[in-house]
């Protein structure tokens, strides 16, 4: 039964908050995401999506930004809307992918926007205050090379990437490395744990759904920019299995910094990584078309 209280008097507005606070009642937002993005030069149309920005809430679907600062190089628009200081937008805008920012001023560096959220609950104050959200210009990437980075290391028993990372030999002495020019490898050996390093160059913009399958344990961790410090766990595969993420939106123009770690005991062994574009072409393994190598 949910907690039921009678109070015989009008409580403060500091009252109701502590409150909420408290969890009785509706609970305010959660910033859950806020991890800026890297857009080219001269780009317009850069997607503000739901994985580099989003706001939970326990109790109310409506979350509303209300800007405190707009872009100095370029424009936010919502739907094609040019947005100013106090204009607002929504978590399901974003989530539609309808919040999108125009660069217009031909430098480079780094822009932004702040915002307050609310929920649209009575309790005097925004919920989530005076953040910012970094956007950071940059010239165009490097053409692709066609090819990505191979590490391995052998002589290690186990079939968890755990036993390739505790392993003295790791990251730094690796026991050899090629280019493959293609997102994956075949059958190669038994005993033996590798890393692939490298760029990811999307062709066009919108939601990418990334496929890892492998024999034995994978992971493939992608960056929210070229970075490696910017590096999520997106996927973790099993032996013989094959794993797929959400929809991941990354924009065209800019290069992102991939990495797979991959662990082989005995038997079988492969990995490879695929994407389904938002074309709706689907590439597994993806192509050297769209790599570079660390």
């Amino acid at each position: 039964m949910d907690d039921v209280r009678i109070y015989e008097r009008a409580l403060s507005a500091a009252e109701i908050d502590a409150l909420y606070q408290a969890g009785i009642g509706p609970q305010d937002p959660v910033l859950a995401r806020n991890a800026g993005v890297t857009v080219l030069k001269d780009s317009t149309g850069s997607v503000i999506a739901t994985n580099v920005l989003e706001c939970t809430d326990a109790n109310y679907d409506t979350i509303t930004y209300a800007l405190t600062a707009v872009p100095a190089k370029g424009t936010l628009r919502n739907n094609g809307t040019a947005l100013s200081v106090s204009d607002t937008f929504t978590q399901a805008d974003i989530d539609a992918g309808l919040v999108a920012y125009d660069h217009t001023d031909g430098t480079t560096g780094a822009d932004g926007f702040a915002f307050d959220v609310t929920d649209g609950v009575p309790d005097m104050t925004a919920d989530i205050a005076g953040q910012p959200f970094t956007i950071s210009v940059s010239d165009p990437a490097p053409p692709p090379e066609g090819r990505i980075l191979r590490e391995w290391w052998t002589g290690i028993a186990g079939v968890a990437v755990s036993d390739l990372t505790s392993n003295g030999n790791y990251p730094d002495s690796p026991a050899g490395s090629d280019y493959p020019t293609s997102f994956e490898k075949p059958a190669w050996g038994n005993d033996y744990g590798q890393r692939f390093r490298g760029y990811v160059y999307p062709p066009v913009g919108g939601g990418y759904t990334f496929t890892l399958a492998s024999d034995d344990e994978s992971e493939l961790w992608l960056s929210t920019d070229e970075d490696p410090a910017n590096v999520v766990n997106l996927l973790t595969a099993d032996s013989f299995s094959a794993a797929t993420s959400g929809p991941v939106t990354l924009q065209a123009g800019p290069r992102y910094y991939v990495e797979v770690l991959h662990k082989e005991g005995g038997g079988g062994d492969y990995v490879s990584v695929g994407w389904t574009r938002p074309d709706a072409v689907v590439e597994n393994p993806i192509p050297g078309t769209y790599l570079s190598a660390w």
